[in-house]
């Protein structure tokens, strides 16, 4: 279920350049229950979740690279 979330905000936020702050909070509550499990797919492993307090203007890398 968690993994169905996660890639619907992904492919949300492929649109913009910038993630909303309001959102980084919704990706990180979806990483950490994701991370409860030993099965989460590679691709989300390695989700750079952004510290928001450092960086309001995080750029993520581009799915289609």
């Amino acid at each position: 279920m968690y993994h169905a979330i996660l890639t619907t905000y992904k492919a949300k936020f492929a649109r913009y350049q910038v993630i909303p702050t309001r959102y980084h909070a919704i990706l990180t509550t979806y990483k950490a229950k994701l991370a409860r499990y030993q099965v989460i797919p590679t691709r989300y492993q390695k989700l750079d979740i952004p510290n928001t307090d450092v960086d309001d203007h995080y750029h993520p890398p581009s799915p289609w690279l």
